[in-house]
């Protein structure tokens, strides 16, 4: 078996409460912090953080934050300052939320927290409002247990979970899990916009509400010409506000649109860029030959690492682990950890550039089916688009049932939102955007140092949802905005431009299908057999022994592989009856 070197750890945050047995005891710090739960004057729970290489504060004997939570003035950033007295609006009513807790909210950046309030013996657990610093639990028995961490969860525990097979076939058919569920059945990760409160006395779990961007509707008088003018000016003003005091910051530069943008606004603002970038293994140079290009023009300290012939055998299973398995997106972004600089320097990253303005993720065949309410249609063409090509490397016994189970998670996602003009902007905010890119992209790299994302800035994302949609769609705002603010990079073409026999888009060989990646993957494939016997179609064996497999089944390979090694990983901690049982 290929292994990959390890990196540093990532901070995790984990803990317990409720109806612990044996009754809970303090943890060994060791070097960890804890915070514990003391109900007059047994310990019924506590949490810790474990030290790494993220962001984390501290209010001793009240919270726990993991994470970069960029705190606007007056938040909870001073944990030695005295308790400040309740307002007269009714914040001292029981059932409202702590004063602390709501400043929390309004914090910038991905970040995870747990918050005690010791006088009513109440337990909160909260994340970004956007949902991108991953948050799982479960509750079980009296037993509230949570963690940052997945694989911490599951094993720091003597009970055994079942399969979620909806989730499997979710995985399986769209490459990552819709919605809150994750593969363990009694697991789910915390909501957007929404804290669990858990009280002690009553035993009680529930979700509360705090943000909900659905609430946010374009303004149709807004033009064009207003969004051009405004934009630029928007968008540097996220990006000082995420600067802060930083000199010196890492990029991951693609040949896309956002990672581009970000890189000439840090420019605008004078500060040092140290750029990386890797293959991608699709079929075109564009990110290497575009990235070092516009690398070059704006003065930064450029850095290619060339994609290992046997990328997916050396980094799929650390991969997997980085993502939680919630995600088969992205496996050669590990590559780029082996070459960021030790120092841990801000890291910024795209995400959200095509969610907020409109970019690729909104085609105009979406929009037309969304505005003329056509739903049924629209559920149909978007899974479509969606899915993998599983069909021809799984039995057709399970057929029908994961194509039915993946279906109707779609369709239960869109009756949330239907009706509303930015609905498949949230689509792909809850689900696309939150666990399969952020996870794939600043999740991994989170390993290593604090994320920022100015993109998810409170006040441009909450300006970018004002814009119509029309002008996203019709009038492409976003390369319009793309195209001015770039510079005098906009000479570099980007991969949404294919001038014909340009040096930026040579093709290459695919390395996914190299013998060595091919081995490995009919290996661990073929370790998925134990656990569900006759699922995988024998004749994957034959199509993975040609030397150049189709290209339409790399995703769903690469998606059975990520659901093998999950079985192996978790063999012990599940009870597994059989598919669907």
């Amino acid at each position: 078996m290929v292994q990959s070197r390890r990196f540093r750890l990532m901070a995790f945050l984990f803990g317990k409460i409720g109806n612990l047995s044996p009754p809970a005891e303090n943890p060994k710090p060791n070097g960890d912090i804890v915070l514990n739960f003391h109900l007059c004057p047994p310990a019924v729970g506590y949490a810790q953080l474990i030290p790494g290489n993220d962001d984390s504060t501290v209010l001793p004997g009240k919270a726990l934050i993991l994470g970069t939570a960029l705190l606007p003035s007056g938040l909870i950033d001073h944990p030695d300052r005295p308790e400040q007295p309740a307002a007269a609006d009714g914040s001292d009513d029981p059932e409202a939320l702590p004063a602390d807790l709501l400043r929390l909210a309004g914090a910038e950046g991905g970040f995870a927290f747990v918050f005690w309030e010791q006088a009513k013996a109440v337990l909160w657990l909260g994340t970004d409002r956007y949902g991108f610093k991953p948050f799982y639990y479960y509750y079980r028995d009296g037993e509230l247990a949570f963690s940052t961490d997945l694989d911490r969860l599951v094993r720091n525990t003597s009970r055994k979970f079942e399969v979620n097979y909806s989730v499997f076939s979710q995985y399986l058919c769209l490459r990552h899990p819709f919605g809150d569920e994750t593969l363990f059945r009694e697991i789910n990760r915390l909501p957007q916009g929404a804290f669990l409160r858990y009280s002690v006395p009553e035993d009680r779990l529930e979700r509360v509400p705090y943000f909900d961007y659905r609430s946010f509707q374009p303004e149709l008088s807004i033009t064009s010409q207003q969004v051009l003018a405004e934009g630029p000016a928007r968008f540097t003003a996220a990006l000082e506000r995420h600067v802060g005091r930083a000199q010196k910051v890492v990029l991951p530069l693609s040949g896309g649109y956002d990672s581009r943008m970000i890189a000439c606004g840090l420019h605008r603002l004078g500060i040092e860029l140290l750029t990386y970038t890797t293959h991608k293994d699709y079929r075109y140079t564009t990110d290497t030959i575009a990235a070092a290009e516009v690398g070059k023009l704006l003065g930064a300290t450029h850095h290619d690492k060339a994609l290992p012939t046997n990328y997916f055998a050396l980094f799929h299973q650390q991969k997997c682990g980085m993502v939680h398995f919630e995600t088969s997106y992205h496996p050669w972004i590990v590559n780029l950890l082996s070459i960021l600089p030790k120092e841990p320097f801000p890291c910024f990253d795209g995400l959200g550039g095509d969610a907020c303005l409109g970019g690729s993720e909104i085609t105009p065949e979406f929009w037309n089916l969304w505005r003329c309410e056509k739903y049924e249609q629209f559920a149909k063409e978007y899974f479509r688009w969606y899915k993998t090509i599983f069909g021809l490397l799984v039995t057709t016994a399970y057929l029908r049932e994961i194509e039915a189970l993946a279906q109707q998670r779609i369709n239960a996602e869109i009756r949330r939102i239907k009706g509303n003009p930015n609905g498949l902007i949230y689509l792909g905010l809850r689900n696309f955007t939150r666990r399969a890119i952020a996870l794939s992209t600043f999740g991994i790299l989170g390993h290593e140092r604090p994320i920022r994302t100015p993109f998810f800035d409170h006040q441009f994302f909450e300006w970018s949802l004002a814009i119509p949609v029309h002008l996203k769609v019709k009038t492409k705002i976003y390369r319009q905005l793309f195209t001015d603010y770039s510079g005098k990079t906009a000479v570099v073409p980007n991969t949404h431009q294919r001038p014909k026999d340009s040096r930026y888009f040579q093709k290459t060989s695919a390395l996914w299908s190299k013998q060595v990646n091919r081995s490995y993957l009919g290996h661990i494939i073929n370790q998925l057999t134990p656990f569900l016997p006759g699922f995988v179609n024998p004749s994957l064996k034959e199509k993975l022994s040609k030397k150049d497999p189709s290209v339409m089944h790399r995703d769903v390979l690469f998606a059975l592989a990520d659901l093998a090694y999950w079985f192996v990983t978790y063999q012990n901690n599940l009870t597994i009856r059989g598919w669907m049982k």
